[in-house]
């Protein structure tokens, strides 16, 4: 909540000189108090994956937060021949709900410092004939890292191949400190809280292989008390329901705003399987 006024009054203060020499500056410091019960910087590093047992596979994902934690959440359908999914299957899968305890830092949650605030912004996506079971976040440095689990299916019968165990874990190693293309951030000029825009204005405005970090807002235009960017919440399920190939972070914000994370999500791509249903379609285009 933003503070408009301070309970204790105003004080006016100026920097001064001294015999020409010693000088007096009033400075302008951030404070960071892993304590302070209002702060979110704890996020879940356990992995979240589907009920391959019962050939369900992720349909949605979503960020919540549960104890001060925030986790990615997974929507679960079962998979049905030729990519269809069980409708009826549709649920929630339950997150690992925990406390915070100090000798599992950085192994089931990273928590968020001055010094390791970085979340690293990414599209992945999966080998052909790979459906996503799985997703999590990981330490790459002092980032949080993207990654995701696929399974190998059969688009005829729409069983995942080998009860999916023999699934892949796929992800970005790239650092900012890489020789070779290294990441580049998202800088964020004078930001302001993200939900004074309306909707709309804030849009996509990273890509894969990026990085952005939490800071605060400006100190013209908020006195530097609210931590951007935000975390959206949003479901981001397709309607109906259908096989996904791939996820990802991104950033969506505008100039003088902190903007939000968000998830996203790639579908399965059906043009395959209809053009080997109609091979026709392939013969009319010669």
């Amino acid at each position: 909540v933003k503070k408009k006024s301070c309970s204790r009054g105003v004080t006016k203060v100026d920097s001064w000189w001294r015999w020409l020499f010693w000088h007096c500056s009033y400075c302008f410091c951030y404070c960071d108090d892993a304590k302070d019960p209002l702060t979110n910087r704890y996020f879940n590093l356990r992995e979240v994956t589907s009920n391959v047992e019962e050939n369900k596979v992720v349909t949605g994902i979503r960020f919540i937060k549960a104890r001060g934690v925030i986790h990615i959440q997974i929507q679960e359908g079962e998979l049905l021949e030729y990519g269809e999914i069980n409708a009826t299957s549709i649920s929630w899968r339950p997150i690992d709900e925990y406390n915070i305890d100090t000798k599992t830092a950085g192994i089931d949650y990273h928590m968020l410092t001055w010094e390791h605030r970085a979340v690293d912004l990414d599209d992945l996506l999966l080998p052909k004939d790979h459906l996503l079971t799985g997703i999590k976040f990981r330490k790459v440095g002092g980032h949080l890292n993207l990654e995701i689990r696929g399974s190998e299916f059969n688009i005829t019968s729409g069983k995942l191949k080998h009860s999916g165990d023999k699934s892949i874990w796929i992800s970005n190693d790239n650092t900012d400190a890489s020789y070779y293309k290294p990441r580049t951030k998202v800088e964020l000029y004078k930001p302001d809280i993200p939900t004074k825009r309306t909707i709309g204005e804030n849009v996509p405005d990273s890509k894969s292989d990026q990085y952005i970090e939490f800071t605060s807002t400006d100190v013209n235009s908020d006195a530097a008390q609210t931590a951007v960017p935000f975390i959206d919440t949003q479901i981001v399920a397709p309607q109906p329901p259908i096989p996904l190939t791939g996820a990802g972070i991104y950033h969506r914000g505008t100039r003088r705003s902190g903007g939000f994370i968000a998830p996203k999500v790639f579908t399965y791509d059906y043009s395959e399987q209809i053009m080997n249903f109609f091979p026709e379609i392939n013969e009319a285009e010669y």
